[in-house]
């Protein structure tokens, strides 16, 4: 694993390095942009960080689980940069927060709070890229394919919504078939067993806690709002103008390739290429993106320098309170 992370990263950055490369000295020239937008990266990143941790501090009062801001915050920021430094980060991340937040005998209630918080910034994703992939098409003047994308949007979130609105849970199902298959004591179905019991919670999240449901998803969407501010914001500092629908594409675009790369640690390379080749795509100069990249690569950073600091000093109280509650509840005990 070590191997195959470090050939990742190492491949990363040679891209990275071809990218600089390719854009040449000239082009170079416009990462003076950064210099200007720094204060509103700044502020873009302060604000993200405050409604997200507002949202899971809200998800976990939902469900009775006590948690100062300071420790939502924390917890946050120290899972993040986990996952930042690992192969596959989301994978890392999300079952890292439990267990970071959790206390003893509140296991199933905490990752209810973590996973309904995760899904409702997910879906705000989504609907930035669909605007994005709409804007795009509408800022190439193809109306035609934009009416196309328009029909494929809502298919894609019909279908979303059939899948998730239904209250019926989708793991019981799964747990009927292995049982059938590999018995009723076997580990898979005993897992599954209480997987069931957090699914049911997540699903009715949003029946038993409707005006904070809301709450949270609009907080979400001004998050990703701020994202797409960030891209106006290099746009204005290089001289080119506002146009929203392009705003929207790029980030749009951005996003899916961030999506794609999640198996590359830290993302080298693949944040600034894909940056750099969005803007290029709306006919914009590609360094635009990769100062956007640079400065985006930035908030990362700190983000995880931050998070590292209060896992090491965080009060040994509640490092002994997370080992208990991991070593004690068999469900975060799995993640």
């Amino acid at each position: 694993m070590t191997r195959t992370r470090l050939i990742v990263a190492a491949g990363g950055v040679a891209l990275l390095g071809l990218l600089i490369g390719r854009l040449g000295a000239a082009s170079l020239s416009q990462l003076s942009a950064l210099g200007p937008v720094a204060p509103a990266l700044a502020a873009s990143l302060a604000l993200r960080l405050a409604w997200r941790t507002w949202n899971l501090r809200a998800a976990l009062r939902a469900e009775n689980v006590p948690a100062t801001a300071g420790t939502v915050l924390g917890a946050r920021l120290a899972s993040e940069a986990a996952g930042y430094l690992s192969v596959a980060g989301p994978l890392v991340a999300e079952p890292l927060k439990p267990l970071l937040l959790g206390r003893p005998g509140s296991a199933r209630q905490t990752v209810t709070a973590t996973v309904v918080d995760t899904a409702f910034y997910w879906v705000s994703s989504t609907a930035l890229i669909l605007a994005g992939a709409l804007g795009g098409l509408l800022h190439a003047g193809d109306g035609r394919s934009a009416a196309a994308m328009a029909l494929v949007a809502g298919a894609v979130s019909a279908a979303a919504a059939g899948l998730v609105l239904p209250h019926r849970p989708l793991l019981p199902l799964l747990r009927h078939r292995l049982e059938g298959r590999l018995g009723r004591d076997s580990r898979w179905a005993s897992g599954l067993l209480r997987a069931a019991e957090v699914e049911r919670r997540v699903r009715s999240f949003r029946r038993r806690h409707p005006a904070r449901s809301v709450e949270i998803f609009a907080r979400d969407l001004l998050c990703q709002a701020a994202r797409a501010g960030e891209v106006a914001a290099i746009l204005w500092a290089g001289g080119a103008g506002f146009d929203p629908l392009a705003v929207l594409g790029i980030e749009s675009a951005i996003r899916i390739v961030k999506t794609a790369s999640f198996f590359v640690p830290g993302r080298i390379g693949a944040d600034e290429a894909g940056a750099a080749g969005a803007f290029l795509l709306f006919g914009f100069n590609p360094a635009l993106g990769l100062s956007l990249a640079l400065g985006r690569r930035f908030q990362a950073l700190a983000r995880c320098s931050a998070g590292m600091m209060w896992l090491s000093y965080r009060p040994s109280s509640e490092k002994r309170k997370g080992n208990l509650h991991a070593s004690a509840d068999p469900v975060t005990s799995r993640l």
